[in-house]
């Protein structure tokens, strides 16, 4: 491999910049999924459906992958040529190491579509998935945690390219090679411990969509025929557009899939034949990383809420930033201001957020008076009513009336997950 210092400086900087938009994405996801859990734990309702599940897996894969992707040559050893190389054999075998793991995200992604497809195809629940989960996410990371011990017991975690990963020993791209040095083993391994798994998951995504569009088109005819008899109802309607929410996501997550590690399979096939192009092995520094950051634009494209949760916190920002210079401002000038002059600015800001809190309320009881509201397959009539009371104290009461009217209801496996997901 021989690149112009340019090209090598691209291949350096792309996979951290890449790793930087990656890594809050997939903290992001594995967090509200772990929030989720923890409020079905608290409230006894629904859980967190397969689908969240294994994008929780596949984040946390992404996690350890996006940091191992920004170090790149750090990691290798300063004796290794490398540009920026900073490390040592062990931080190169480390490095090694959690890219092997990031196998995971293949094999979970083949779990997703594999779970999309006995969704849509064939009508399982979220309670019959539960039965093989599982075994589903033991298989992963046993292939993941196992690949990667047999890698760094048989000393194949070697720098290559910008990372260090399963590759021959320095010694074998020598003009002689030393005796005692085996050489080609690394493609054998790396072959059959990530390439393999990877092109299978492809292979099994292709298929996945492909049954997801049969599925789909049946639903339409069947849905076509009734309506040409005068048979289709409300609730056939909502759990067609159900169905095709959650086949959109199947094809999203899917195409960031194949976004993703077409680069990389087109570089593993290129190191058989000790062939590197400049644009392969860009292209494979620069998409592999970028896995979770596709799946959290994916991700808060089907979650409203969470995505106006993202949106004030990034409101909030100057905010904070503001409050905590006024706060230093302020510790630096010591209080001239009497007690009595204290308690009138207290009971004044008292009186000021009870006014706040009433004048919310008075604009959600505005937004929410005779309101339907579809939800989870029922109409919902919604009239709120609010009774707020503020007296010479400041102190706050609120009486909530809530009169619930509610329609027909009836759901169906995909309805269960397209809830679950939403919520």
């Amino acid at each position: 491999m021989s690149f112009s210092d340019r090209q090598l400086k691209a291949m350096v900087f792309s996979p951290k910049l890449a790793a930087c938009l990656s890594f809050p994405g997939s903290c992001f996801i594995l967090g509200e999924t772990l929030l989720d859990y923890r409020e079905s734990k608290r409230t006894g309702q629904r859980s967190t459906t397969p689908m969240q599940r294994a994008l929780a897996g596949m984040s946390l894969v992404d996690i350890l992958s996006s940091l191992a992707w920004f170090v790149s040559t750090w990691a290798a050893p300063k004796d290794s040529g490398a540009m920026y190389a900073a490390g040592n054999g062990n931080t190169c075998r480390v490095q090694g190491f959690l890219l092997q793991v990031a196998i995971g995200a293949p094999l979970y992604n083949g779990a997703l579509i594999l779970y999309y497809v006995l969704t849509i195809k064939y009508k399982w629940t979220p309670q019959e998935i539960f039965h093989i989960e599982p075994w589903i996410h033991a298989f992963i990371w046993i292939w993941c945690i196992g690949t990667s011990a047999v890698a760094l017991g048989k000393d194949l975690l070697h720098f290559i390219g910008p990372v260090c990963w399963i590759a021959d020993p320095p010694e074998c791209w020598l003009e002689e090679i030393p005796n005692g040095v085996e050489c080609g083993a690394a493609k054998k391994y790396s072959t059959f411990m990530f390439c393999v798994p990877l092109w299978i998951c492809i292979l099994a995504t292709i298929y996945g969509l492909v049954a997801i569009f049969l599925a789909l088109r049946a639903t339409v005819r069947r849905m076509s025929t009734r309506t040409i008899a005068g048979q289709q109802t409300n609730v056939m309607r909502r759990s067609a557009n159900d169905l095709n929410a959650v086949a959109l996501r199947a094809v999203l997550y899917s195409v960031a899939f194949v976004l993703t590690w077409t680069a990389s399979t087109i570089w593993s096939v290129a190191q058989w034949f000790d062939h590197y192009p400049f644009w392969i092995s860009y292209m494979w520094t620069l998409m592999e990383p970028l896995q979770g950051f596709w799946n959290v634009l994916i991700f808060l494209h089907s979650r409203p809420q969470s995505r106006e949760k993202l949106a004030r916190r990034f409101k909030s920002l100057p905010r904070s930033f503001l409050v905590t210079s006024d706060n230093s401002g302020a510790s630096a000038t010591p209080p001239t201001s009497s007690s009595g002059t204290n308690n009138r600015f207290n009971s004044s800001d008292k009186k000021n957020e009870a006014r706040s809190e009433h004048s919310t309320t008075e604009r959600t009881s505005l937004f929410m008076i005779d309101t339907d509201v579809p939800h989870s397959g029922r109409h919902v009539s919604v009239k709120f009513v609010d009774t707020t009371n503020v007296s010479a104290d400041a102190k706050v009461e609120s009486t909530p009336n809530v009169v619930v009217e509610k329609g027909e209801e009836e759901g169906t496996p995909t309805e269960e997950v397209v809830r679950g997901e939403e919520e």
